[in-house]
């Protein structure tokens, strides 16, 4: 059944990272941009939904303050560091320092505990490090065009409601084409199906940069399905062998080395699309935004390639069959 449970926490995070660009396109079209932040029925309709959520019967744990502290402090310097990259360097470069000394803290940290909050001694492991080495680079790369994509589409003089669609189109071709591909992936490599997804996911992005805005949206729509078909081969084969790299004991870490792989991505290509758009004109910034998108989707694609060379997962028939 891991098949069908990533398959439908993948369709969960596609479908709703773009049905909320396409919601803020509708506001937009009628309201000012304050009422973007009018999230409140969804947080409370969240808020509901988690009562339905099964008791958890594992041993608690005590919560580890010291590194949630160190964490925050590291991610908010980070943080700032980017935004002063461009105008105060010197500053930038302090900070950012200074994120990667609490960085080295709580790596150290987590290696001398039995259960940390940072999974490291679970990267040891050649099989799973692949898999979030190349997951973040394939969710820097969403990222990226993600942010890069609305700019590129408006630059065009294409209203609010297209490019909200556009964003629509791309998640559900990739939540589509993940359960399609399900049945198929349980007897494909896993290694091949991720590298055939980054190279897929590359191509569309591409095709993005190099095509005119202008005009007619449709190339543009069959750009976005291209990298909606390649994000969702990649990320369906990538989840389920991180999740078998892992002793079943350690699935809830596993889990979490997942999440924190696609947030450090997500976060990551925001902040370098930010850096893009402080470096270079408006006109300019989304083409080279969704080049460079396209640079990491491709780079997922080559650590897979490369990797499983040296870090081969072996699934048995029972694995396989879920």
């Amino acid at each position: 059944m891991l098949g069908s449970a990533i398959a439908w926490n993948a369709l969960t995070v596609a479908l709703c990272s773009a049905v909320g660009p396409t919601i803020g396109a509708a506001i937009l079209s009628v309201c000012p941009w304050p009422w973007l932040f009018a999230g409140l029925p969804f947080g409370a309709a969240a808020l509901f939904a988690s009562r339905a959520l099964p008791v958890d019967q594992a041993p608690r744990t005590a919560i580890d303050t010291p590194s949630i502290a160190i964490l925050a402090a590291t991610v908010i310097l980070f943080i700032i560091a980017a935004k002063v990259a461009s105008s105060q360097t010197l500053l930038a470069i302090t900070v950012a320092g200074s994120a990667l000394l609490f960085l080295i803290i709580l790596l150290r940290r987590a290696t001398s505990q039995r259960s940390p909050m940072l999974p490291v001694d679970l990267l040891r492991r050649r099989p799973l490090a692949v898999q979030v080495g190349a997951s973040i680079c394939c969710f820097v790369g969403q990222s990226i065009g993600f942010v890069a994509l609305p700019f590129h589409l408006q630059a065009a003089s294409h209203d609010l409601l297209t490019t909200g669609l556009c964003h629509l189109l791309l998640a559900c071709r990739c939540s589509l084409h993940q359960h399609r591909i399900r049945p198929i992936g349980r007897r494909l490599d896993p290694a091949a199906q991720c590298t055939a997804g980054g190279v897929v996911m590359g191509t569309g992005l591409l095709l993005l940069a190099n095509l005119p805005s202008s005009g007619s949206p449709f190339p543009l729509a069959a750009g976005t399905v291209a990298c909606g078909v390649g994000f969702g081969l990649f990320q369906l084969a990538n989840n389920r062998t991180l999740f078998l790299a892992a002793p079943p004991e350690r699935a809830a870490a596993a889990g979490g080395l997942q999440g924190t792989a696609r947030l450090l991505g997500q976060t990551t290509g925001t902040l370098v699309m930010s850096l893009i758009f402080a470096l270079g004109s408006s006109a300019v910034a989304p083409r080279a935004g969704l080049a460079i998108a396209a640079v990491f989707a491709l780079a997922s694609a080559l650590i897979m390639n490369t990797g499983d060379r040296w870090a081969k997962v072996t699934f048995s028939a029972d694995l396989c069959g879920g």
